[in-house]
């Protein structure tokens, strides 16, 4: 039983559904990519008039093909003499921009670019939140940033996993959460001061953060079950949560009414 005990605690729990998830997103990507060939069928269409030799209009026979993408589901009309599909699938990218290399302790979490400034901010294994220059291909850090220049990065405790971050609406605080359920809000743009700390979850996974347009209350998604409102402007004080889901909660945004 202590062994049980330990091997649950270092293990994550799963979904039962995560693996059928993983499955169709393989085979997806499969198909996207060419690996998986898609079906023909050829028939004979109807393609304009033509004259017959008494003169009147006949149907003109063309032989032309389906393919059907059982994936996606999409049917592509082809051409016997057509060298490609008259619906164009999007190319794979295969070239890679930039590469972000951690130290050998730690490894990538989470990561979000800044809207404004294309800045990429991580949050990794060993708790630290860095930003990196877009001027670079995210090979530095931001030194125009004063703590970062001074070495002093943002971060949770030691070894605990970064896990979810957000960014507000006016690109001014970026909101961070751990594995034990912790939550901070920083002031990325000026001082790097941490405005806000408060223990959304207990002891649960955060998955996912999301400001609301003003900034002053943060969303919150959790391995609890739950998703939960905090007010920034009421030192994190839980506004309402919500409840019903009987597995991890993945994600989690507002939905905002045209006016």
């Amino acid at each position: 039983d202590e062994l049980g005990q330990k091997l649950m605690d270092s293990i994550p729990q799963v979904p039962s559904s995560r693996l059928c998830c993983l499955l169709q997103q393989a085979v997806q990507w499969q198909a996207h990519t060419g690996q998986l060939p898609l079906i023909t069928q050829y028939y004979n269409a109807d393609d304009g008039d033509s004259q017959s030799s008494s003169g009147k209009p006949k149907k003109k026979k063309v032989r032309k093909k389906r393919k059907f993408d059982l994936v996606l589901g999409q049917t592509l009309m082809v051409n016997d003499n057509d060298d490609e599909d008259t619906v164009i699938h999007e190319s794979v990218i295969r070239k890679v921009y930039a590469q972000v290399s951690f130290g050998k302790k730690a490894a990538p979490q989470v990561a979000i670019f800044h809207p404004n400034d294309g800045s990429l901010i991580t949050g990794s294994s060993d708790g630290l939140i860095e930003i990196w220059n877009p001027s670079s291909r995210y090979q530095e850090l931001r030194m125009d940033l004063s703590y970062q220049q001074n070495e002093e990065l943002l971060g949770h405790d030691d070894n605990v996993k970064v896990t979810a971050l957000a960014i507000s609406p006016d690109g001014n605080l970026l909101a961070t959460g751990d594995a034990n359920g912790l939550v901070k809000v920083w002031k990325i743009l000026g001082d790097g001061a941490c405005l806000r700390e408060f223990q959304a979850h207990l002891q649960a996974w955060i998955s996912c953060l999301q400001f609301n347009p003003n900034a002053s209350v943060l969303l919150t998604a959790s391995h609890d079950t739950t998703c939960r409102e905090y007010g920034l402007r009421s030192q994190g004080r839980l506004l309402k949560e919500f409840r019903g889901h009987s597995s991890f909660v993945t994600q989690c945004a507002y939905h905002l009414a045209n006016d």
